[in-house]
Order: C-alpha cells, then structure tokens, then sequence
C-alpha cells in the first residue's frame, strides 16, 4: 500500500512539472457548482510547482503534496473528504524526511516517527484511537537507542529502559498506570550495578543499595513512603 502511494503522488509530481512547467499560470478545475473538482496545480512566482491538490465536489480527497521553490517535496498528505487520513509526510528542506505521521480521519492512529536533521530516526511510536499504545523508542543521534517506553491506552505500563550512547543498559524500571512500582536498577558505562531499590506508589520504598566502582556496598538507604528513614 505504501508503495503505491509513494508511485502514485509521485506521478503525480511529474506529470504537473513535465505539463505545467513552461507556464506559471494556475489549473484549478472546478464542477458544475463551480466547486474545486479534479487536480489542481498551483505554481511559485519561478514557474516550479508549488501545490498537486485532488479535488472532489469541493472537498480535498486524495493525494495533496506541496513543493518549494527549487522543487523539493515539503510535505505529501492524503485526505478523505476533506480530512487528513492515512500515511502523512513531512520533509526537510534538502528532501530528507521529517515526519511520518498516521491518522484515521483527523485522529492519530498507526505508526508515528520524527527523524533528526540529519535524516536518522530520532523516536517512533503508535497511537491508537489519538492516545499512546505500544512501544515508543528514542534515539541518540548515533542510531542507538536511548530509552523504551510501552504504552498502554496511553499510559505507561510495564517495563522502561535507558541505555547509554554506547549501547550499554543505563537503568531499567517498571511501570504500573504512569506510576514506578517495583524494582529499580542502574548501571554505569562499564555495565556494573550501582543502585538497586524499590518503588511503590511512584516512590521510593524500603531498601536502597548503593555500590562502589569494585562491586562492594558503598550504601544503604531506607525508605518509607518516599521518605529517608
């Protein structure tokens, strides 16, 4: 299905810049009613395609993708009676992916990605039905990941994640509805534990341990209810 529609908005593209590109003046065919109706193309002040927009009875339905003055791709968008609906993209101004974003008729729903200016995926993610559910990943700049995140209905719930630039666990953690609960463990670069504990209700709870760079307890700390004992 992607794939279809990538060759579809593309033809598009070239079809209005191969037809159109000796003129600067506007197609904007309409209906009966005089109501915008077919592909219209609109065009910079330079002659190059600005705007490929389907029309049907008046209403945006199908393909609209934006160009900028060089010819670049800005944004390609789909929309279903006038209403955003299906894979959404955004592009940087050399070309490269921005955005990527999934929507069911106005409402978020499917996969969602952003990438850094460098073109590399920056976080990814689903909605469903406009709220959070799934995985959700970030990225460091290098490619690897830095935390996982799983939703549910939008809340966090079940185990969380941070890993270092390198690659290597930095801390990991449960969640129970937005809340920590459970064991909390964190590590240093060298992958040797350095704090372990507990938390109950988004707060520390019990014993805390702390450990010196050979592995020897440094520390115990004790809490109640978030509270230093």
């Amino acid at each position: 299905m992607k794939k279809q529609l990538f060759s579809l908005l593309m033809s598009l593209a070239f079809i209005g810049s191969q037809l159109y590109a000796q003129t600067d003046e506007d197609v904007r065919p309409t209906d009966e009613r005089g109501r915008p109706h077919g592909t219209w193309l609109l065009f910079h002040d330079n002659g190059m395609l600005k705007n490929v927009t389907e029309y049907k009875s008046g209403l945006r339905n199908g393909n609209v993708i934006n160009f900028n003055n060089t010819g670049k791709v800005l944004t390609r968008n789909t929309y279903a009676k006038d209403t955003m609906n299906g894979v959404q993209y955004t592009y940087q101004g050399d070309g490269r992916l921005q955005k990527l974003t999934t929507l069911k008729m106005g409402v978020l729903d499917g996969l969602q990605q952003e990438y850094n200016k460098s073109g590399k995926l920056q976080e990814s993610g689903s909605y469903v039905d406009g709220v959070k559910d799934g995985v959700f990943t970030w990225y460091y700049t290098n490619g690897k990941v830095a935390t996982e995140y799983i939703y549910k209905m939008g809340a966090i719930e079940g185990k969380v994640t941070y890993y270092f630039e390198n690659g290597k666990l930095k801390s990991e953690m449960t969640y129970v509805d937005n809340k920590r609960e459970g064991p909390y463990k964190e590590y240093n670069e060298e992958g040797q534990l350095i704090i372990e504990g507990q938390y109950k209700n988004d707060q520390k709870e019990g014993k805390w341990i702390y450990y010196a760079a050979d592995g020897s307890e440094e520390k115990k700390e004790k809490y109640k209810n978030g509270e230093l004992r």
